[in-house]
């Protein structure tokens, strides 16, 4: 890993995604004795984590991504929280698969579907300004799906709450491929728990337009009062400012169990 270039990724500059294709990722299993393994090649079997290494100069994304998953927990969303760690002095997060089950040392899939392959969607037209109507990633499409759930109403508030979030942290980058359903046995399908939370507003290399319109705001710098209010009335939710005060002040007291050493002022500027 220590050879990793830190060139620039033109190809993922050219396309404004801050993660797609730009980080390595490497599947692996936890064994019973607590070591990791790879799979065997050739053999399919279910892996239970990823390990994510950044380039090395953008090595800070991985202590963000997981301080980023703590706040959301703090705030009480639905979260899959990585561990940030260093290997050989190489920073790299390591993700616990939320889509699979372990018991008595036997690892089962769940399935899930992330919103792009449920709207039956190309990943190059997770964002919404890759499409066109009728066929891109909305709030009415997300909405749409979120309908489908066992719970419609929980998992329209959690899909506001987590867009709300991003928006807090700085995170433009909450793509169709970043929301997904979960389907577990006996039950019906559910909002997956948050998960890729990058705080891209500390990076100048990636656009601020957001993934999905809210209201009639396409970047971070439009919003209004009045974007954030139609967007909210489109989950559903009456009680707006309640919502709002609720999200803003867990995240508030959610602050003080993160690393603020790797923080900035600037990604904190959300127009709520």
């Amino acid at each position: 890993m220590s050879g990793r270039s830190t060139r620039p990724n033109v190809a993922a500059t050219a396309h404004q995604s801050p993660v797609a294709g730009v980080q390595s990722k490497i599947s692996l299993t936890l064994l019973p004795d607590g070591r990791f393994a790879l799979p065997r090649e050739g053999i399919k079997v279910p892996t239970t984590h990823i390990l994510k290494v950044p380039e090395r100069r953008y090595g800070r994304e991985a202590r963000l991504e997981e301080s980023s998953a703590l706040l959301a927990a703090a705030v009480g969303l639905p979260v899959s929280i990585p561990t940030a760690m260093s290997l050989d002095g190489i920073d790299a997060l390591l993700i616990e698969r939320f889509d699979r089950h372990t018991a008595n040392s036997v690892v089962t899939r769940l399935h899930q579907e992330d919103f792009a392959q449920v709207l039956g969607l190309p990943s190059e037209l997770k964002y919404r300004r890759k499409g066109k109507p009728g066929r891109q990633f909305d709030v009415e499409a997300a909405i749409w799906i979120l309908e489908q759930t066992a719970d419609p109403e929980k998992a329209r508030i959690d899909f506001l709450l987590a867009t709300l979030f991003n928006l807090c942290i700085g995170n433009a980058d909450n793509h169709a491929k970043n929301h997904a359903l979960l389907y577990t046995a006996g039950s019906r399908h559910s909002f997956a728990p948050l998960h890729d939370l990058t705080p891209i507003r500390l990076d100048d290399r990636y656009t601020h337009e957001l993934s999905y319109k809210l209201g009639e705001a396409a970047y971070f710098d439009e919003l209004t009062g009045e974007d954030i209010a139609t967007f909210v009335g489109q989950c559903g939710v009456e009680d707006i400012q309640r919502t709002l005060f609720r999200c803003i002040g867990r995240m508030k007291f959610g602050c003080w169990g993160t690393d603020a050493s790797v923080w900035s002022p600037r990604c904190m500027r959300a127009p709520i």
